[in-house]
């Protein structure tokens, strides 16, 4: 990992300092429990994924991914970065399971009504009041609608900036954006007056990868 072999994740930053985001953890989850179990994402299921210690990046990260076999059938997955000193930091924690043929269907959304426009540009800007920076190659939000009762009804496109890349599970700005459809969720005096708090997702409870994103 790194800015080096993926510049594009140069464009999340914390307070100025580029950092791994929850996405990516997402994705290097999902491609383990791909590579383990020898099925597609479409197989698998991710559960109580969460970021225990944020990985600032540079122009190389060394990481290295645990699976641990639970009795339950499932498996333990843990992120951990090497610093040059040779210490080990866990930074993220999930569980893997493979889906058996009760597979539950997608979700079904009925968008709501009412929403009013917000333009994407006054968004990340908010955001970045709050310290969370996301340049052009995580702006992928091109349209939002903010519901009255705390939804959100967006668009997503993945930047040019954002290069995928061969064998990605799930893009790791695409599932930014789509966390980033909470935040826009929020009524918009609570991100005004957030200049001391940074939101970002830190743990995810269950992640399931439908079809080809995008």
């Amino acid at each position: 990992a790194g800015t080096d072999l993926n510049p594009w994740l140069a464009d999340h930053k914390v307070h100025g300092q580029p950092v791994m985001p929850g996405a990516g953890f997402a994705e290097i989850v999902l491609a383990a429990g791909c590579q383990a179990l020898g099925v597609p994402a479409s197989d698998l299921e991710v559960t109580r994924l969460e970021v225990e210690q944020m990985l600032s990046l540079d122009a190389h990260a060394r990481l290295t991914t645990q699976w641990t076999p639970e009795d339950d059938g499932s498996a333990r997955v843990e992120v951990h970065s090497r610093s040059d000193a040779g210490r080990w930091t866990r930074h993220a924690v999930a569980r893997v399971r493979a889906l058996g043929a009760d597979r539950p269907a997608p979700p079904v959304i009925t968008p709501g009504t009412g929403a009013t426009p917000l333009a994407p540009n006054d968004f990340y800007t908010a955001l970045r009041r709050t310290g969370a920076y996301h340049g052009q190659a995580f702006a992928a939000l091109t349209r939002i609608a903010r519901g009255p009762t705390g939804w959100t009804d967006t668009e997503i496109v993945l930047p040019d900036e954002a290069t995928p890349y061969q064998g990605a599970v799930l893009h790791p700005v695409m599932l930014d954006a789509a966390l980033q459809s909470l935040a826009a969720a929020m009524p918009a005096e609570i991100l005004s007056e957030s200049s001391e708090v940074t939101y970002l997702p830190v743990a995810m409870e269950s992640i399931r990868v439908f079809g080809e994103v995008g």
